[in-house]
């Protein structure tokens, strides 16, 4: 796969499924959860309650983990970067208007004082297209990497 095709697959897999399972850590404690996203581009657009624990531990830490996959080895993404809180007005409703994709209802949400708005935004993505030839002891398909 060339870099456009491996762009290109990843975009069409990040829009194609809307779950993520994130892992975020503070103090030293990891936490884990699985979240609903729309994407745009690379960057994965989603809402919580601000008293959630993922949302206290990306208040304090930006860093996030996080897979995108349909419990199989043969098509999954990873990814690592950056969550950053939507905390301007122009990028709430930038947010909601991505989100009400999934969620009809998110265009109240501008009005919610306890939902906070995150994008992530991956710093490096790793893509796994299978599939695995497991009786050459190849686990997974191609890994491409993007760094972005």
């Amino acid at each position: 796969m060339n870099s456009i095709d491996i762009k290109n697959g990843i975009k069409e897999y990040l829009k194609s499924h809307n779950y993520i399972s994130i892992a975020v850590c503070y103090n030293n404690k990891p936490y884990a959860s699985k979240v609903k996203y729309v994407s745009e581009n690379f960057d994965l657009y989603f809402a919580t309650f601000k008293d959630t624990n993922k949302a206290k531990y990306m208040l304090r830490n930006n860093f996030i983990a996080g897979t995108v996959d349909e419990n199989n080895i043969d098509e999954f993404i990873q990814l690592f970067g950056e969550v950053v809180l939507l905390e301007e007005k122009d990028e709430r409703i930038k947010a909601i208007d991505v989100l009400k994709e999934i969620f009809p209802y998110a265009k109240y949400w501008i009005y919610a004082d306890d939902v906070l708005f995150f994008k992530i935004k991956p710093i490096t993505i790793k893509y796994s297209k299978g599939p695995a030839k497991r009786s050459k002891g190849q686990y997974f398909g191609n890994v491409y990497e993007l760094n972005l």
